[in-house]
């Protein structure tokens, strides 16, 4: 009697095993035409068996880091290593306002939550800008404010306590930005028939908390939706039935707030008609929510370090948890570890600096991320600036008959753009002229290829730096011209 392999998971072979069995217990029954009316129970059964078996393997393989493709099943992972990810953050540039138009003598105050706005473009969408900081205009003083990118939500009511443990409340509005989110109970002395807002404040595990301390974490779902968590009455206090849960927060557009310079151009229900944006600064550092590349780079370093910095590789892994840290290296030296912290940059192919720069709002958030987590005794610095290295390609492309030169050297620019993209360049790189060449070489239309700079075999970028796009000069010979 024929034994049927139960391996055997695709199509093909789940047929050939039905057949077989088929040919054992019916061996009367030879025709084999797809006409045939068993063959095409066969047929369907086989098909059958092999849709399951491809969503029992895609199952299978969301319950591994390294295999999921779901954000949710990531996120479930997450939890289980006791992972918090980065929440989304927001880009900060500064604002120059002009009073010019003050009449002499008067002053113009421009209070703090004022809303710039960066109007959209044919490659961003309109980004809105809120001041951290009150300033003054006239005629004689144009102040600089510094802004950070997120559209007020003010006083949203997200429900009420219903007094049990863990309570989670959906906020109406998605792209939250982490770190804007505040949360109020209506728990306090009672004023005018309406009790008052008590404020609890954000931790990042709920865990670390008393049974009465007045905090709150943030959950994101696989839908970017965010959620605000409360306590057990064990971690964390549970708010009393009936009070209402009320949250004011900022919604952003996470890495495509980092606009570039003078993009900000408007003020929203401007205080008055006589002043106005003259300029800003190019926005940096908005960075979006965890990617799952991120995901399953960070939930093994975070458990392998078990959120600790000892060892040069505990502060390397950690690095990444900081938000706005989009890649990032470490080294040690006289009792210091220094962090080299590249922050999210959206405009690297036309990034003309020689370094990229890491602000001090960025390097104090890195050095506050470690102290609790370093040993005592220890101290950590982070760079201002990472080294960049950059590539100068020269080469000339030999065209095959028929294409058109023009639109081939259009093509070798964009293939040797990916290997400058932000998300595939990191520290300590080699690149070699092979990689450049079988870039070159895997564009339609390339018969041969001469690559004459870089003149030695590798470039790198540094322990400390990154690699970035250069000047290309492509001289192409045969093909179609003119």
């Amino acid at each position: 009697m024929a034994t049927i392999d139960y391996s055997n998971r695709d199509y093909d072979s789940i047929k050939a095993d039905l057949l077989a069995r088929a040919s054992e217990i019916i061996p009367e029954w030879t025709i084999r035409e797809s006409s045939d009316f068993g063959v095409l129970l066969v047929d369907l059964w086989a098909y059958m068996g092999d849709v399951l078996h491809y969503y029992v393997d895609k199952a299978a393989g969301e319950a591994f880091i390294t295999t999921a493709t779901q954000r949710e099943s990531l996120l479930s992972l997450a939890s289980l290593f006791d992972y918090s990810p980065q929440l989304q953050t927001a880009s900060e540039a500064t604002v120059t306002v002009s009073g010019a138009g003050v009449p002499a003598g008067q002053t113009v105050t421009i209070p703090a939550g004022t809303v710039f706005v960066a109007p959209a473009t044919s490659e961003t969408p309109i980004v809105y800008f809120s001041s951290t900081a009150s300033a003054s205009a006239s005629a004689s003083v144009n102040p600089t404010i510094p802004v950070v990118e997120g559209e007020p939500v003010n006083n949203e009511t997200v429900g009420s306590s219903n007094g049990t443990a863990n309570q989670r409340f959906v906020l109406f509005y998605s792209g939250v930005i982490g770190d804007s989110v505040r949360v109020f109970v209506e728990e306090g002395t009672v004023l005018n028939g309406s009790p008052s807002l008590v404020e609890y404040q954000y931790v990042n595990k709920l865990i670390d908390s008393a049974f009465n301390d007045k905090v709150f974490t943030i959950a994101t779902t696989a839908n970017n939706e965010t959620e605000i968590v409360f306590g057990n009455g064990i971690n964390g206090k549970i708010p009393n039935a009936g009070q209402d849960i009320i949250v004011s927060y900022r919604k952003g557009v996470g890495i495509r707030g980092n606009v570039p310079v003078n993009a900000i151009t408007q003020i929203q229900n401007s205080p008055s008609q006589y002043v106005f944006v003259s300029g800003s600064t190019a926005a940096i550092n908005g960075a979006n929510a965890e990617s799952l590349e991120s995901l399953r780079a960070n939930i093994p370093n975070s458990f392998a370090t078990q959120d600790r910095a000892v060892s040069l590789s505990d502060y390397k892994a950690l690095v990444l948890n900081v938000a706005g840290v989009a890649k990032g290296t470490a080294s040690y030296s006289s009792g210091t570890v220094t962090i080299y912290a590249a922050p999210f940059t959206t405009n690297y192919l036309t990034y003309g600096s020689g370094s990229l720069s890491v602000n001090s709002e960025l390097r104090d958030a890195i050095v506050a991320y470690y102290e609790p987590r370093q040993m005592v005794g220890a101290s950590v610095t982070a760079a201002s600036a990472i080294n960049l290295t950059a590539v100068n390609v020269t080469a000339t492309v030999n065209v095959l008959p028929g294409y058109i030169a023009s639109n081939v050297s259009e093509n070798v620019v964009t293939a040797l753009d990916t290997l400058f993209e932000f998300d595939n360049v990191f520290f300590d790189q080699t690149l070699s002229k092979g990689e450049i060449y079988r870039k070159i070489m895997d564009v339609p239309g390339v018969n041969y290829v001469s690559v004459s700079l870089p003149n030695t075999e590798t470039v790198s970028s540094g322990q400390y730096g990154l690699l970035k796009k250069g000047t290309y000069t492509i001289t192409t010979v045969g093909g179609v011209t003119g």
